[in-house]
């Protein structure tokens, strides 16, 4: 249940890195 929305916020937070 809530290891979907932490999935997403893994993926967010792998976004942000790559993007900085």
């Amino acid at each position: 249940m809530y290891s979907q929305r932490s999935i997403t916020i893994n993926m967010k937070k792998d976004t942000s890195h790559l993007f900085i």
